[in-house]
């Protein structure tokens, strides 16, 4: 998993780096300012949270965020600004961009950790989510035509022609997703 820290200060980019550092081993890129974050953005795939000042020279945070979500590639990327001004524009502007927090400078290590703790277990339950999707929708369509389906030690093993797709799933979980299909 990938995080971007975009801030023109090398010291606070530092700082966040090491806060993120210990919860976990992550790919963690960094901007010293906009522009540059977007860049980077562009450059990089997988990058699922942006940590942005807002006040950042050539390219503020919020014109950053907002040039961003024009690229639909990037729509789901999760936003914490912060700042050491606090807007009532500002906050606006960034909720409407999907902010998923927004934080005053001086950090409060303890309320910046537990924000990007929030957005790492969603980001890794979406994951989860989007992972039973597509199994349900594998499970879906070979479920409708004839396939050599077995489960074995946890493991079901479907094939269709020269397919072959292994899923962990329980006997009960396999049979609760297959109940509506004839197999």
């Amino acid at each position: 998993m990938k995080i971007l820290i975009a801030d023109d200060s090398l010291t606070v980019r530092k700082l966040i780096r090491s806060h993120i550092e210990t919860i976990g081993l992550y790919d963690i890129l960094e901007a010293e300012n906009g522009l540059d974050a977007l860049k980077t953005m562009q450059e990089t795939k997988n990058i699922f949270l942006v940590v942005t000042d807002i006040n950042m020279p050539k390219m503020n945070g919020l014109e950053f965020a907002r040039e961003l979500k024009k690229d639909k590639s990037h729509e789901f990327v999760n936003f914490i600004f912060i700042t050491t001004e606090t807007t009532k524009e500002h906050l606006t502007e960034a909720l409407r961009l999907g902010a998923i927090n927004f934080l005053r400078k001086p950090l409060n290590p303890d309320t910046f950790l537990n924000t990007v703790k929030k957005v790492i277990s969603d980001f890794e339950n979406n994951r989860v989510i989007m992972m039973e999707e597509e199994k349900r929708e594998f499970l879906d369509n070979i479920c409708e035509e004839s396939s050599l389906i077995s489960l074995q030690n946890g493991i079901i093993t479907i094939s269709k022609d020269d397919k072959v797709m292994e899923i962990p799933l329980s006997r009960v979980k396999f049979y609760k997703t297959c109940q509506d299909y004839s197999i």
